[in-house]
């Protein structure tokens, strides 16, 4: 009864501070602008693309190339056959480098966002340090209970199908010496079998 009851203050805390959260961001005004940028650049890569702008970043890009000292390339007019699609294709690209400005933009409004929720850039970085703590924690996995090779020749790769008693994985390469009942833990794309200290790592295929 009583871890009912704290389960419950747990969740009902968990939904006073997403509930907290959501307020902040909704009474910061840069919010609207933020959403407002991600869409822009988007509608400036399509505007780019039917003509009606003329600029993108990768016109730009290659401007400032071509003031560079020692950048200066003779130009080549290109053959009637090859104007056509050389031209769709810098339009195209020229599109898409407008619309990759988002990632950098979504980046950065995450990045506020995380402090507005976290409290403070103190807080907000002492999370990520946490959180990047935790990823590199090997979790259990189960112990081992059999291996098989699923994959090896000469034409191909070695794989090993990996049992423990809480699932398969599937690793690169050939296992060594290995016994059953041995711990197997997973860290981010790697699999380590054995206890701590003398474990050795496969990276995990699926």
């Amino acid at each position: 009864m009583k871890q009912d009851q704290h389960e419950l203050q747990s969740s009902e805390s968990a939904n006073d501070a997403t509930a907290r959260s959501a307020a902040a961001l909704a009474s910061e005004p840069w919010v609207f602008w933020a959403l407002m940028g991600r869409w822009g650049f988007i509608a400036a890569a399509v505007l780019y693309w039917v003509g009606v702008i003329n600029v993108s970043p990768l016109d730009l890009a290659e401007w400032l190339g071509s003031l560079a000292p020692g950048t200066r390339v003779a130009e080549v007019e290109p053959s009637q056959f090859l104007s056509g699609p050389l031209t769709f294709i810098h339009r195209f690209v020229g599109g898409v480098s407008w619309a990759a400005l988002v990632l950098p933009w979504v980046g950065y409004v995450r990045y506020r966002v995380g402090i507005i929720e976290a409290g403070s850039k103190e807080a907000y970085h002492q999370r990520r340090c946490e959180e990047a703590a935790r990823a590199a924690r090997p979790a259990p996995v189960g112990v081992l209970v059999g291996i098989s090779i699923a994959k090896g020749g000469f034409f191909s790769s070695s794989e090993t199908l990996v049992e423990t008693s809480e699932g398969f994985f599937r690793v690169s390469g050939l296992l060594g010496t290995v016994k059953k009942g041995e711990p197997v833990f997973k860290q981010g794309g790697q699999l380590l079998v054995g206890a701590e200290g003398a474990q050795r790592r496969y990276t995990v295929i699926s």
